[in-house]
């Protein structure tokens, strides 16, 4: 009869770290929302404090949609050891006060084929937890064998393929 008390309970006390897992890895997505990640920024290329030099992001890709106050909220280099000599340089996160701002910034990022900062070229993605970073590098061979078919997608937040053939959507959990 315990034995019987037991399992149930452990199955009630399972399921209730599932759920608060899930929270967390919510709640961890929702304080990264207004984040962006820059990468391939030369080690101190900012001559001034990162915050102000990013906001020039906006001079460079002239998104539209942008607010009338675009604010880089705080930024820093990702919490890695500096890299050695001819290796890819460190990546930037950085806190845009306005959603919006983020947004406008990513989309006209994807339509830009070369970002140039002060004569380099950077990358910027939406900053994502490493749960969701890993489960969206898993669908990385598909992408490319669709691109390689001339194939329409889309990989939605968190990790959700969409492929468009024939005029038809087909959605996709796993790779």
């Amino acid at each position: 009869m315990e034995v019987g008390a037991l399992r149930k309970q452990m199955a009630q006390v399972t399921s209730k770290s599932g759920a608060l897992e899930a929270r967390l890895e919510d709640v961890k997505g929702r304080v990264r929302h207004n984040n962006v990640h820059l990468l391939r920024f030369l080690e101190r290329a900012e001559s001034c404090t990162v915050e102000v030099f990013l906001e020039h992001i906006r001079d460079v890709l002239q998104p539209v949609g942008l607010s009338c106050v675009f604010v880089v909220e705080r930024a820093h280099r990702a919490l890695v050891a500096p890299p050695r000599p001819g290796a890819p340089p460190g990546a930037i996160i950085a806190r845009l006060l306005n959603y919006r701002d983020r947004d406008c910034n990513l989309r006209a990022a994807r339509e830009t084929d070369n970002v140039l900062l002060e004569n380099h070229k950077i990358s910027i993605y939406a900053d994502y937890t490493n749960k969701v970073q890993t489960s969206r590098k898993g669908f990385m061979e598909v992408k490319a064998k669709l691109r390689a078919m001339n194939i329409r997608y889309m990989l939605l937040y968190p990790a959700h393929l969409k492929v468009i053939s024939g005029g038809k959507s087909h959605f996709f959990d796993r790779p």
